[in-house]
């Protein structure tokens, strides 16, 4: 079963209904004439009088006197967010009629450093990736840190994008279970389509760019970021740090069958090794990167065709 947000807004002041589903604007309509108070008759929800009801279920129902913007509407989730804040920026960095979908008015990502937004990027992710060919989304974060304690992976045909290196940072829980094992390195942020079969070259299109990935201190065997792309792709603008110097890479290609794509702009801190390579297909293109603090290596490539500017 999939829960779905739905509001409907009267704004008698500007002679308008908006119709959200999921805090995305639908549809608006205006009214010519001003709408019966609510209590000037029978309110149903669901329904019609003398007609079919709703098949399916509603919960949580929510009147207000005032027209909402989606940030205030009501939000169903396992914690407490009394006192976060789903308010978009003033001016974020992208144009508001672009499309995007913001994590934090969609999906209830909070990005305050003490919350866990897990299930709120794992499930932006979920449902924004490999739209093609209905949508291509970008999923954009605003500035805040998000804490994560688990890998957070999307497919393909999808944009990642923050409010630049300094201002929208993803942040690994400290000491966390599952991210201690040094025998078995897990990544924070995978972009990749691959399944664990022979090989795969479907990861089409992965796009990351504008924010910091910080692995946290006490998880030994943390990847950064495991980026997968074939035919397009690329990571720009991306800083991505070990709070304490260790953990296994700091950029990884190690699935099958990586490239071409595009990494510029990007600064590793830490690690054993900042960016490790695998598979002799395809090639994969940096320009513009500083490797600071690594225990073993800066680059370990076996096999791949690197073309490297400005390192």
């Amino acid at each position: 079963r999939t829960w779905r947000h739905l509001a409907l807004v009267y704004d008698a002041s500007n002679n308008i209904v908006k119709f959200y589903c999921d805090y995305e604007l639908m549809a608006t309509a205006p009214v010519s004439l001003p709408l019966a108070p609510l209590d000037a008759g029978p309110f149903l929800i669901g329904g019609q009088p003398h007609g079919r009801g709703l098949s399916g279920m509603i919960d949580e129902v929510r009147l207000s006197s005032l027209p909402l913007e989606p940030w205030q509407f009501l939000r169903a989730m396992p914690k407490d967010t009394r006192d976060a804040s789903f308010k978009p920026d003033a001016t974020p960095a992208l144009p508001e009629d672009s499309g995007y979908v913001d994590i934090k008015l969609r999906y209830g990502a909070v990005g305050d450093g003490v919350t866990d937004d897990t299930k709120a990027i794992k499930r932006a992710f979920k449902e924004c990736a490999d739209r093609i060919p209905t949508a291509f989304n970008t999923v954009y974060f605003p500035a805040g840190t998000y804490l994560v304690s688990e890998s957070c992976q999307w497919s393909r045909f999808l944009a990642v994008r923050g409010e630049g290196t300094n201002r929208t940072i993803i942040r690994l829980k400290d000491k966390c279970p599952a991210f201690g094992n040094p025998k078995a390195p897990r990544a924070v942020f995978i972009a990749s389509n691959w399944n664990g079969g022979e090989g795969s070259s479907s990861s089409m299109q992965n796009y990351l760019s504008d924010l910091a990935i910080d692995t946290g201190i006490g998880n030994p065997n943390a990847i950064g970021l495991q980026f997968h792309a074939n035919n397009q792709g690329c990571v720009e603008n991306v800083l991505i740090r070990s709070g304490d110097g260790f953990g296994e890479a700091g950029l990884d290609f190690s699935r099958p069958l990586p490239g071409p794509s595009l990494h510029k702009n990007v600064r590793i801190e830490g690690f054993r090794t900042g960016i490790k390579v695998f598979h002799h297909e395809y090639d994969l293109v940096f320009e513009n990167i500083e490797l600071v603090g690594q225990k073993e290596a800066g680059i370990r490539n076996e096999g791949n065709s690197l073309c490297i500017r400005r390192i």
